[in-house]
């Protein structure tokens, strides 16, 4: 599965200005699910710019950050300087619902899973049949489903699931999965 499905884009800019006249604006991109990158730029005062991170790496650009609070020093070519902070916030990331399985015991594709359902601890995750009832419910911990409803395999055909992020929240995913033995 290309990893385009599981991004979820975020983008923030904080701008600054210094009272020296040197202004930068930093730019958030969360860049996977995991991490994001940032980008400086700078304006006012002499170019070339020096770039000083907190983290001690240089140059407009850092990558590999996670949640956290960061700085950046920027200094002009006449020695101009300003410090600038911002925030890189929390990365969500949307569970993916697997759309088909073959539960035959070929040991290929045979559980339905939801990738990414493991972060959140209080998920409630329902599948139902073509007349709306349901076939199989779980909560946190994630157990792959294997097909089966009370220990009898469920006809091939179309599933249609809700996976609620906190059971009782109205944040949830939808989707269908189809079972093909």
């Amino acid at each position: 599965m290309k990893k385009l499905l599981s991004i979820l884009f975020v983008f923030c800019s904080v701008l600054f200005y210094a009272q020296s006249g040197l202004n930068a604006s930093v730019n958030v991109h969360e860049v996977d699910c995991d991490l994001s990158s940032a980008k400086v730029t700078a304006a006012g005062g002499v170019g070339p710019y020096m770039y000083q991170w907190s983290n001690g790496a240089g140059g407009d650009t850092l990558s590999s950050l996670t949640e956290g609070n960061y700085s950046i020093h920027i200094t002009d070519n006449t020695g101009l300087q300003t410090d600038v902070s911002f925030t890189v916030p929390p990365i969500v990331c949307k569970v993916v619902i697997q759309n088909k399985f073959s539960p035959n015991g070929d040991g290929i594709n045979d559980v339905f899973v939801v990738v990414r359902a493991d972060q959140y601890p209080k998920f409630l995750l329902q599948i139902f049949d073509r007349w709306g009832q349901v076939v199989h419910q779980q909560r946190a911990p994630f157990i792959p489903w294997d097909g089966t409803h009370l220990g009898i395999k469920v006809p091939d055909a179309t599933y249609y699931c809700v996976f609620f992020y906190e059971e009782g929240k109205s944040k949830l995913e939808k989707g269908s999965v189809t079972i093909l033995r």
